[in-house]
């Protein structure tokens, strides 16, 4: 029996603007589907470059792993500088380099596969610095069901370039405990990014696509600077903690990413159908995964993300301020 799927058909930025049509499956397997090579990579310069590069399969197909492409050349060059091909690790299953990209960079991979060029060219975005972090602790307050809580509110202090347009991710945690002395992990309360005008304009962006639990995602959100193009802004973030969860150790790590345009909308595209990144495979990235669903490439003559970002990060100890401590 043959499957018939309905596709969602979008392009970006028109987010809101949808149709559907059916999709005969087998035909489009048996077709041009099975010569698409999926390549995935995200890149730092905390980190060498490496790609994950796989054949394309279907999310209704059964697989255990995803079918590794190998034997493949792929050429790595910066600046318009050849750097050579990366090397198969054949351990971690990953095209690999020794090289690390710089801030600002222009990275090129480029490959054959079934007589099409693959390619895909970004730029390494600057690092965006938290100027400053501060913490404000209110409560204790009482609920019915939930006993007593507090309520901390973060202000995040960042400063954006007002040459380029910028997009960015705000990744709140709760910070790796002391392995001499890791007490009890109590874990992150709830996370309110309702405060921020970026975070207001996202969900306006994804219209009735967002999520309902959008302010709370505790994996973080992706923002842009529209509206703060050039400022120094302020991001508040509110956490409700609930009195059984304190802790003798309660420090918490604010991660600011500088990200590509097309890492923004791959992002913002998951979030509309995972709700949390946590809850997509493999967390950021499914490798080789192609089945009918809303997605963003920046592959051409391929699919998948070649994204890039730097990182700026600040940890924070709110504990004293739950025992009034200086």
């Amino acid at each position: 029996m043959k499957k018939i799927f309905k596709i969602y058909l979008t392009t970006l930025p028109l987010f809101l603007v949808s149709c559907y049509r059916d999709i005969d499956l087998d035909k489009y397997k048996e077709d041009a589907g099975k010569d698409i090579l999926t390549v995935n990579s995200i890149i730092t310069p905390d980190s060498t470059i490496a790609v994950a590069a796989t054949k394309t399969f279907f999310f209704s197909d059964i697989h255990h792993e995803s079918i590794i492409a190998e034997g493949l050349d792929i050429s790595l060059s910066i600046n318009g500088t050849y750097k050579g091909c990366l090397e198969f690790d054949s351990k971690k299953k990953l095209y690999v380099s020794d090289l690390k990209p710089k801030p600002n960079d222009v990275v090129d991979i480029t490959t054959e596969y079934k007589g099409n060029k693959v390619y895909a060219t970004e730029v390494v975005p600057e690092e965006v610095n938290i100027e400053s972090v501060t913490v404000k602790m209110r409560g204790p307050f009482k609920e019915e069901f939930n006993g007593e809580y507090y309520m901390f509110t973060y202000n995040i202090v960042f400063k954006d370039n007002a040459d380029r347009d910028d997009f960015y991710f705000l990744r709140f945690r709760e910070a790796p405990r002391d392995p001499l002395n890791p007490g009890k992990s109590t874990g992150l309360g709830q996370i309110d990014y309702s405060h921020n005008i970026v975070f207001q304009k996202l969900k306006d962006y994804m219209g009735d696509m967002a999520p309902s639990s959008l302010m709370s995602n505790p994996s973080g959100l992706p923002f842009t600077d529209e509206g703060i193009n050039g400022m120094e802004h302020t991001l508040t973030v509110e956490e409700k903690v609930l009195e059984s969860m304190i802790s003798k150790e309660m420090k918490r790590s604010i991660k600011l990413f500088a990200i590509n345009k097309a890492y923004y909308e791959y992002i913002v595209g998951n979030l509309m159908y995972f709700e949390s990144m946590d809850e997509t495979p493999s967390g950021m990235i499914d490798v080789g995964l192609a089945d009918p669903m809303r997605t963003i490439s920046n592959i051409n003559n391929g699919i998948g993300i070649f994204g890039c970002y730097t990182l700026s990060e600040k940890m924070i100890d709110v504990l004293p301020l739950v025992f009034h401590e200086d």
